[in-house]
């Protein structure tokens, strides 16, 4: 039978439970500002006030968490990405997985980050393609039974179609460049002011973490809540036209468009800031990061089509 070998933070640790700084192999580091740990007595940090234990901050230290896609990419790239995915929708379990204590990987994050910004929509677009030939194919091959279902038929098409046109939307190279604006928008501001929250210094990595994580969480609901918009507005725009200004309109269908997520991007980066990095006034400092963050994409938007508009 295999034994675990892995080393333990109680070989560590003296009988008071404190380090024994004589047997440790390396530097014990603060996790979320990097102040140098060693000697001290007391767990807790006295350059940002950071509070831990002792073993656990030890144990992250020689065994990472093996689930999450920055750890796991070299081995089981497909496996971590859908399961980092699926634990980034539900984020207080995330943060508890996922301790401040395990070091970011930077490399792995960006990765991620670009993976999910292009690779939704193409699953969107790829499936709904499928849909709308095997549709065809149905039509063409057994008539009768599709003209039977041709209220069904007809209903699946419009949602496929609407598919396609959402993925096509999001792998477009104009908009991939508008998340990842909106993305640095709001990593740069939370980097800003990492040493204004009281006492609270943080390293550029966590922030790094906490900003992907939390845009991560909230894409996917961005993007069922973009579906539905398309889709009604495919269903009932053109009747609503004659009967509603075209101005209420536009604005009604923007508002749509950038309310809900600016509040579900806000939503998901409140938990990392505060379950992870425990950073004071979370809420308005993830509000703040992404209203600026949507600022930013659309500035550098409109700066790309004055430089390129007329080319």
């Amino acid at each position: 039978m295999a034994t675990n070998t892995a080393p333990s933070s109680a070989q560590y640790l003296n009988e008071r439970g404190t380090p024994d700084w004589d047997a440790l192999p390396f530097e014990i580091r603060c996790s979320r500002c990097g102040y140098n740990l060693r000697l001290l007595e007391q767990p807790r940090c006295p350059e940002c006030g950071l509070d831990f234990t002792w073993p656990d901050i030890i144990q992250h230290q020689l065994a990472h968490n093996g689930v999450i896609f920055e750890y796991r990419w070299r081995n089981r790239p497909v496996r971590s990405w859908f399961a980092t995915v699926w634990r980034c929708l539900f984020p207080t379990k995330l943060w508890r997985e996922l301790s401040i204590h395990d070091p970011p990987r930077v490399g792995p994050l960006l990765v991620f980050a670009i993976s999910i910004n292009l690779g939704p929509g193409g699953l969107l677009w790829g499936f709904g393609r499928l849909a709308i030939l095997g549709l065809r194919l149905w039509y063409k091959l057994w008539p009768s039974s599709a003209n039977q279902s041709e209220q069904l038929i007809q209903t699946i098409y419009g949602i496929m179609a609407v598919s396609v046109q959402l993925g096509r939307f999001l792998i477009h190279p104009v908009v991939s460049l508008f998340s990842f604006g909106a993305l640095a928008g709001a990593f740069f501001l939370v980097l800003g002011m990492r040493q204004t929250l009281g006492r609270c210094k943080v390293l550029a990595p966590q922030v790094l973490r906490s900003v992907i994580y939390g845009f991560v969480g909230a894409y996917p609901l961005i993007i069922l809540l973009n579906w539905a918009i398309q889709y009604l507005r495919r269903s009932y725009y053109l009747a609503l036209l004659p009967q509603v200004p075209l101005d209420l309109l536009f604005w009604t269908d923007f508002l749509l468009q950038h309310l809900p997520p600016l509040i579900l991007s806000s939503l998901y980066l409140r938990a990392a800031l505060r379950n992870y990095l425990r950073l004071p006034h979370a809420g308005a400092l993830a509000f703040s990061a992404w209203l600026v963050g949507i600022l930013f994409a659309w500035t550098m938007f409109f700066a790309i089509l004055l430089l390129f508009g007329n080319r």
